[in-house]
């Protein structure tokens, strides 16, 4: 089936008209997904199932997912249940591990990366860039090798705007999550 998608740096969006008209017309894409299955990361040690919660943490700050058999655990539990849990970065497809550096754990439709650089402050968690990731995997893919057309070229005028950011005075600020990764 076709849609229309929009990418954005760590997300795409897809619009799935009629899917759920009452609820959800657009939906997340699993960039998740797809990213480990492009890298060819299905077979790493960190996606292998698992049937207990990671070493040293305690049950209160873990949870089991039967869906994918992986675990999510402390800093990464806390960021998910704030920030839209299932219905946002869907289940873990991973667990926790090392990459370049970084802590970090792959879910249906995101990447989780741990920055202890920013303890204690709300950027101690930060999302990976698979929306970037899977916009140039796709340009790759064209078989013109030519530029995507953005939502104004194609047809949709006004649909390409951009938001203002947000003014530091904003009432809707970030709540500080300062959980550490380990219990």
């Amino acid at each position: 089936k076709t849609y229309t998608v929009q990418y954005f740096e760590r997300a795409r969006f897809e619009w799935r008209k009629g899917s759920w008209p009452e609820r959800f017309d657009v939906q997340l894409g699993l960039v998740g997904n797809e990213f480990v299955a492009m890298n060819g990361m299905t077979g790493d040690p960190a996606f292998a199932p698992v049937d207990t919660c990671p070493a040293g943490t305690s049950s209160a700050n873990c949870t089991l997912f039967q869906a994918t058999g992986h675990s999510l655990s402390n800093g990464f539990k806390a960021y998910w249940e704030t920030y839209g849990g299932l219905a946002v970065f869907g289940y873990p497809i991973s667990e926790a591990f090392t990459d370049k550096g970084f802590t970090v754990q792959y879910f249906e439709r995101a990447r989780f990366e741990y920055h202890p650089e920013n303890a204690g402050t709300p950027y101690v968690v930060l999302l990976g860039r698979l929306g970037a990731g899977a916009h140039r995997h796709r340009r790759a893919a064209r078989p013109d090798g030519g530029a995507l057309l953005g939502p104004e070229q194609a047809g949709h005028p006004g649909r390409g705007a951009v938001a203002p950011p947000r003014s530091a005075n904003s009432s809707k600020k970030r709540p500080k999550i300062s959980i550490p990764l380990q219990s």
